[in-house]
């Protein structure tokens, strides 16, 4: 078996179901699928335990969050390559069978670490087409700065990943002392630190940006992670400045240094530049006046807009600093994290 494809899925409408559905359309003798399902809904267990097959597990569990459905369909899995699918998504199945025979052909050592093709992004607006060129470049700098260039939602996870690779990061999230909507990017920094990604042209997915496709809706789903952290609704103006130091704390870390080597502290560099750009391209101000702690977050965005740079080791300590003075219980857990990777 050398690609497993998971699907933790939550949803009960009938579009995630025929989603689903399609997914466990994908088995074949490369190829297996996971199906977790924590809906905790019967009739959806009914449904998705009648995909169960050769080639298709189906795992129906308690309702639990995003992380942990997804940690089970990761440890249900054997494939040497993941690829996550989403229930509201959708993945062409000749693609499928061009990834996994790529797949195939890897080697262990050679560097790589992911595999994507193009992808089909759908909004109201209609379908757009996004495919990262560059990324099998040899030098990580290199990589990740085509990744930052190119204009669209991320979706490096979306690729098939190295499983080596996938249990690294998910062990990096579950030790988080927050749960942050942009740590997709944080991690893609890894991804292309710690390796190539291969082109294969003919695998497309099909992703729905869902509520990420208008600010208002964007700006609500941060908020949301926010909320659930119990971090104040006043740390998305500080958001990219966070971004910044912890993916440059990743790239430069002790804890890592093996995997990435000397391009670590350029990368770290790039990577700063990149989130500090988008520090002060945006306030992030929306409703956000009279809310708890506000005028302390803008006063360290309007700090750190003035820097030339983001400086990852005085950011950690301000940050930490603003959200210790906002009462939040994990501020030192915070510090004390991305200070001793």
């Amino acid at each position: 078996m050398t690609t497993s494809v998971l699907v933790p899925t939550h949803r009960t409408t009938p579009a995630a179901l025929a989603r689903v559905m399609q997914a466990a359309s994908l088995a074949s003798d490369d190829v297996e699928v996971v199906i977790v399902d924590n809906s905790g809904d019967a009739r959806k267990r009914d449904v998705v335990g009648g995909l169960a097959g050769p080639r298709v597990k189906v795992v129906c569990t308690d309702v639990t969050d995003g992380v942990a459905n997804a940690q089970r369909a990761f440890d249900e899995s054997s494939g040497q390559w993941i690829q996550w699918f989403a229930d509201d998504d959708f993945i062409l199945d000749s693609g499928m069978r061009h990834l996994a025979e790529r797949a195939r052909t890897f080697a262990d050592g050679d560097g790589t670490v992911a595999a994507c093709g193009g992808f089909l992004v759908e909004s109201r607006a209609g379908i757009a087409t996004l495919r990262y060129e560059g990324l099998d470049a040899d030098r990580g700098v290199e990589r990740l700065l085509r990744f930052v260039r190119t204009v669209g939602p991320n979706l490096l996870f979306y690729g098939v990943l190295k499983r080596d690779f996938v249990q690294t990061y998910m062990t990096v999230l579950s030790m988080l002392p927050f749960s942050l909507s942009y740590h997709d990017q944080v991690v893609s920094t890894l991804m292309l630190a710690v390796g190539r990604l291969r082109s294969i042209p003919q695998f497309v997915y099909l992703y729905d940006l869902g509520r990420w496709e208008s600010r208002e809706g964007s700006i609500s789903v941060d908020r949301g992670y926010l909320n659930n952290a119990g971090l104040p609704p006043a740390c998305d103006r500080i958001l990219w400045l966070m971004c910044g130091l912890e993916g440059a704390r990743l790239l430069r870390s002790r804890a890592f240094a093996g995997l990435i080597g000397a391009e670590g502290v350029p990368m770290a560099e790039l990577w700063s530049l990149h989130n500090h750009a988008k520090l002060r391209a945006d306030p992030r101000g929306d409703g956000l006046a009279g809310t708890p702690g506000d005028e302390a977050a803008a006063a360290l965005r309007a700090k750190w807009c003035a820097r030339a740079s983001i400086e990852a080791d005085e950011a950690l300590d301000d940050v930490a600093g603003f959200l210790r003075d906002c009462g939040v219980a994990k501020a030192d857990a915070y510090h004390e994290f991305w200070s001793g990777l």
